[in-house]
């Protein structure tokens, strides 16, 4: 039997999609991740499908961001997935030099990864960069309390006051207002159910939050 590639997803792949990463991560994964799963993406992203279904898939989004004024093209690889029963054929590293590949020719000039697995490091992906989780008490943050500054709820109406403050930033991604639609319609981002606000000081607007709904073990979702 011949060895099978890996080939673009295609929209009529919905529901295999859907099962296949369903089963190796949570059945509301896809449409926990409305920006990676959508029509006019899936041909970024690559499969394998074997016996009628799909077996194995390496989600692939291709972005534009700006860093201090610079135009760049960003590639960004999350979902990876192969069944069980299918494991340790090299399907997997497969899709994802697939996905490499796709993304050189579509100009990225670096891949973020989500994750971190011997399987990207074989392809030469590298851990770069720190993160940090930060804490606040409600005391605390009552400290920081400013009777001038308040905080609104975001629409739909205020996708363009909300372009406009993330542009300001000096490293941000250039997301349209399709984009930012697709965020407010699911009203998911990243895989957490959320809300936005927008910050203002003396009623002007200064900036905005994106408020994830979390949960903690023994305990229902809290923002």
């Amino acid at each position: 039997m011949s060895r099978p590639y890996p080939r673009p997803a295609r929209p009529e792949d919905e529901e295999a999609l859907r099962e296949c990463v369903g089963r190796v991560f949570r059945p509301s994964l896809y449409d926990e991740y409305p920006q990676l799963f959508h029509a006019g993406n899936l041909p970024h992203c690559r499969v394998i499908e074997l016996d009628g279904k799909i077996v194995s898939h390496v989600g692939l989004t291709i972005q534009d961001a700006s860093i201090l004024g610079c135009a760049v093209r960003v590639g960004c690889i999350g979902a990876v997935a192969t069944l069980p029963e299918y494991r340790g054929k090299g399907y997997a590293s497969a899709c994802l030099i697939d996905a490499m590949l796709h993304a050189r020719a579509q100009g990225c000039d670096w891949l973020i990864i989500s994750g971190d697995r011997s399987l990207y490091r074989r392809v030469g992906a590298r851990r770069v960069g720190r993160d940090f989780h930060v804490r606040m008490s409600a005391e605390q943050a009552e400290g920081l309390r400013d009777p001038k500054v308040h905080l609104r709820r975001a629409s739909r109406e205020d996708i363009p006051l909300l372009m406009e403050l993330h542009q300001r930033e000096p490293v941000h991604w250039k997301r349209s207002v399709r984009v930012w639609g697709r965020a407010f319609d699911c009203a998911f981002v990243m895989n957490r159910p959320a809300s936005f606000w927008i910050v203002e000081r003396a009623g002007i607007p200064q900036g905005y939050l994106i408020l994830q709904e979390v949960r903690e073990p023994g305990r229902g979702p809290h923002r």
